[in-house]
């Protein structure tokens, strides 16, 4: 009798571990992401924007009535790279918005267009119509950072302060690997093995999170099969990746905290200054054993210093 009952139940467990073991990013996706987002006030839904992009989401905090923060993560990675941050700006009271980027994560490539700059930002503006954000801030990592800032200097009037996490937008002095890799038409980022993987981990962080063999299996399969698009979003993105902010910078007149990792092996450090030399309204933020994913291996210093400079945001909502 016994048996009878417990049978059941043991295959279905033995069923997930087994999906665990195979397919542990749809697990995560689909069953273990989802709940966690639930037990710290997050959500994650699909928005449809007025130009008939569908966005999928995480988002957290009242609709109305309070200030809203856009999170934009960089390339190869989706939203939940994001919510270590999402979670800390929830806490002090803001609304937070985090989308998978078209293209990554959950968020369909669309084979009809181009994903550069003008499609992004126009793709942002309507998520922003959508979700009724008519002022927010925007918080942006290397790729993300780009954006934010190409979003706020092209719409001044919906950005209100930019966080920017070692963005991208300017070129370095200093050529580095990965920039020397781009010059010479290949593709620093692209993943088509565990030791590949493991290389750009090593490549972002100073402190490099443990990840389990069969999660890394699982990534790097995932990432096999989304390849070509993700080299024709950098190519479609670089004129914006590379040096397209470098004009921009002294009419982004918004406050502005720069972040960024002194030992960053991703976007040299080196073009820090320019940034900061040519920020109307910037503050800088350097650290020390950092590296390109600053909120991750400093987040000691750096998800205070979001707090601090969002304040602002949210003694004016």
């Amino acid at each position: 009798m016994m048996l009878a009952i417990w049978a059941p139940v043991l295959g279905l467990l033995g069923g997930i571990v087994v999906l665990m073991l195979v397919r542990p990013m749809w697990v995560f996706r689909r069953v273990l992401g989802p709940m966690v987002l639930r037990s710290q006030g997050l959500r994650r839904m699909t928005v449809d924007a007025p130009d008939g992009r569908r966005w999928p989401v995480v988002v957290g905090g009242p609709a109305h009535g309070t200030s809203t923060v856009v999170l934009l993560h960089g390339f190869g990675v989706d939203g939940y790279s994001m919510m270590l941050t999402a979670r800390v700006l929830l806490k002090a009271g803001h609304r937070v918005v985090v989308p998978d980027l078209p293209g990554f994560g959950e968020h369909e490539f669309d084979h009809t267009t181009v994903h550069d700059e003008r499609f992004m930002i126009d793709g942002l503006e309507g998520l922003a119509e959508a979700l009724d954000i008519r002022r927010c801030s925007v918080v942006g990592s290397s790729m993300g950072g780009a954006l934010c800032a190409a979003w706020a200097h092209t719409h001044p009037d919906r950005i209100s302060y930019a966080v920017l996490l070692d963005p991208a937008g300017v070129e370095p002095p200093m050529v580095n690997a990965v920039y020397a890799a781009v010059d010479r038409d290949e593709h620093p980022f692209d993943i088509r093995t565990i030791a590949d993987f493991d290389r750009i981990l090593d490549m972002n962080f100073q402190r490099v999170p443990k990840i389990p063999w069969f999660v890394k299996r699982d990534i790097v399969r995932e990432a096999r099969g989304k390849a070509d698009q993700g080299e024709v979003i950098i190519r479609a993105l670089e004129p914006l990746l590379r040096d397209g902010l470098s004009t921009r910078l002294p009419t982004l007149y918004q406050p502005v905290l720069l972040v960024w990792g002194k030992d960053d092996r991703v976007i040299d450090p080196s073009a820090m200054p320019i940034w900061r030399d040519a920020l109307p309204n910037g503050t800088v933020l350097e650290l020390d054993h950092c590296g390109h994913v600053p909120w991750s291996d400093r987040p000691d210093a750096v998800l205070p210093a979001l707090k601090d400079f969002l304040a602002g945001q949210l003694e004016a909502s």
